[in-house]
C-alpha cells in the first residue's frame, strides 16, 4: 500500500474525508489566537490501482501475492490484464508475464498483498488491458 500526502486548505483542516478514507489534524493555535493550519491528509493507494498506474506506463511491478498453497511470494512481473475467474470462483484475476518464471501466470485479486513500483519500464508482448 503506497500512502501519498495531499495539501489542505485551512478551512478544511479537522475534518474526515470519507471517500478518500483520510483524515487531517485538527489546526493549533496560532500567537494570533486564531487557528492556523498547516496539515494534511493521507490517501492510500491500493494494489490494483499501483498496478493499473505502472501497466499504462509499461511499467514493471514488483507484485507480492499468495500462492494456492498459502505460501507467498514475490515477483517481478508486466502487468497486462483482468479476466473474471471460473463459475465456481468468479472473481476477477490479475494476468502478468512473470520475470521470474519466464512465462505467463495469472493470480486472484484477492491474494495480492502488495504491488510496488520498481521503475523498470517493458515492451509489451500482448496489448495492455488494465
Amino acid at each position: 500500500m503506497t500512502i501519498s500526502p495531499l495539501s489542505l486548505e485551512p478551512a478544511q483542516c479537522g475534518t474526515v474525508d470519507h471517500e478518500l478514507g483520510a483524515f487531517a489534524a485538527e489546526p493549533a493555535d496560532s500567537i494570533f489566537g486564531q487557528f492556523a493550519c498547516s496539515c494534511a491528509i493521507l490517501r492510500t493507494v491500493s494494489p490494483l490501482d499501483t498496478i493499473r498506474a505502472e501497466a499504462r506506463e509499461s511499467r514493471t511491478v514488483l507484485l507480492t501475492a499468495r500462492e494456492a498453497d498459502g505460501s507467498v511470494e514475490t515477483r517481478e512481473i508486466e502487468p497486462y490484464s483482468l479476466r473474471s475467474g471460473a463459475k465456481d470462483r468468479p472473481e476477477q484475476r490479475l494476468f502478468y508475464y512473470c520475470l521470474k518464471k519466464d512465462g505467463t501466470r495469472n493470480t486472484y485479486l484477492s491474494n495480492i498483498l502488495s504491488a510496488d513500483v520498481t521503475g523498470h519500464s517493458f515492451e509489451p508482448r500482448w496489448p495492455v488491458e488494465l
